[in-house]
């Protein structure tokens, strides 16, 4: 079995200014590192994703010739998606990269929502307990009425098990995370909440709780 694990992968939603954002609200470019063994063996990637809150992933294969960055564009606009790759040799596929988190952009001018949070931060606050630190959305900030930040263990988010929530006051733009696991990596989304609904999440941070591993 090719055994070798991608390194590094990375989601680049077509709503940042440095990607290609004349293609739309439902299409994202996806970018990853090769394998760090047996690099020259890949024929193929096979990028697999799928809609949080569903159970069904979509799989396409991506040539190893056309380099390691593809463009997916049957996406849906503001939804969050869940995305790994792996690499295919002639000896089999390998195991799937870490999974990575992202939302598609959506319309902030006609729905009434607030925009995304921004410079949002994550530190570790007490060996079980993550202090999030934000600011407040360029788009409609003021009718913001609460914040939802969403978190997940990245190692059961590979597993499919739920996401977490919790919420923080309109006027505070700063929230502690507590009752995490001991020496586990955590990623958070802030989103803006209005009586429109909520607004498109942050870009993903990440911390890791104390006390190391015994």
């Amino acid at each position: 079995m090719y055994a070798a694990i991608m390194q590094v992968i990375h989601i680049c939603p077509l709503y940042h200014q440095q990607c290609i954002p004349q293609l739309g609200l439902e299409k994202c470019l996806l970018s990853w590192l090769p394998p760090a063994a047996y690099a020259a063996d890949v024929t193929e990637y096979v990028v697999r994703y799928l809609a949080y809150g569903t159970d069904i992933f979509q799989q396409v294969t991506h040539p190893a010739a056309n380099g390691t960055s593809v463009i997916l564009d049957d996406l849906s606009a503001n939804t969050t998606y869940q995305f790994q790759v792996s690499a295919r040799s002639s000896n089999g596929t390998s195991l799937p990269s870490e999974p990575v988190v992202q939302s598609t952009a959506g319309d902030v001018g006609s729905d009434g929502l607030p925009g995304r949070p921004r410079n949002v931060q994550a530190v570790q606050f007490s060996p079980l307990s993550v202090l999030l630190s934000w600011d407040p959305p360029l788009q409609r900030p003021g009718t913001v009425t609460v914040y939802i930040i969403t978190y997940w263990d990245t190692a059961e988010l590979q597993s499919h098990t739920g996401m977490l929530e919790v919420s923080a006051a309109a006027a505070d733009n700063a929230a502690v995370v507590h009752h995490l696991q001991e020496d586990t990596t955590y990623q958070f989304q802030v989103a803006a909440q209005n009586s429109n609904g909520t607004g498109l999440p942050s870009d993903i941070v990440q911390a890791t709780t104390g006390y190391g591993k015994k």
